[in-house]
């Protein structure tokens, strides 16, 4: 089954990244068979369920009950065993996972982007980071905060998605809102894994 066609996902009222966008953050992760994730916000599971194809583990932190049986139903449908949903919120969850994680993805925070970060420095996690930020406020505040850690070495990349959609007899392009996907390493962690 195809894990970036949004159509094969069981999904609720919790929103959903689109696959465009998953492929660029998959991409951004640069997964491998060793890699762990640590997926924060996962909502329905969607980028947890692409990142399984490549990773080892995908730990699946979602606050939302309902976003919890989604990623739960959506691991069954996809048949994929390495997902493990965690339910709570970031930052507290994160002192309870083994912190084994090699990679992070932040999808959500819940408005705790600033303490997600002060755990992962905490922890001493040295590893890429991918923030996808919906909102101007988002990308502003994790700006900031890498800017504070003395990090400056990042890169943002901004991606505008339109798909077709049919008007009688006439095909239109809608548009979605723009995402912004930040991408750096924390505590001196490089690319060479």
């Amino acid at each position: 089954m195809n894990f970036y066609d949004d159509k094969n996902y069981i999904r609720g009222n919790i929103p959903m990244t689109k696959s465009e966008v998953r492929a660029v953050i998959i991409s951004k992760l640069d997964l491998d068979k060793e890699s762990v994730l640590l997926d924060i916000g996962a909502g329905t599971g969607s980028v947890s369920i692409c990142a399984a194809e490549r990773a080892k583990i995908v730990y699946a932190v979602e606050r939302e009950p309902e976003g919890i049986d989604l990623i739960r139903n959506n691991i069954t449908h996809f048949g994929v065993s390495n997902v493990i949903p965690i339910p709570g919120s970031a930052p507290a969850v994160m002192k309870e996972i083994n912190p084994d994680y090699n990679r992070v993805f932040i999808g959500g925070s819940g408005g705790k982007i600033g303490g997600i970060f002060e755990e992962l420095t905490r922890q001493g996690y040295r590893g890429p980071v991918v923030v996808s930020a919906i909102t101007i406020d988002t990308l502003s505040e994790s700006i900031g905060i890498i800017r504070s850690l003395g990090i400056t070495d990042y890169e943002i990349t901004q991606i505008t998605v339109a798909r077709n959609d049919f008007d009688g007899s006439r095909t239109m392009m809608k548009g979605y809102n723009p995402v912004s996907i930040v991408k750096f390493y924390m505590n001196g962690g490089s690319g060479a894994d």
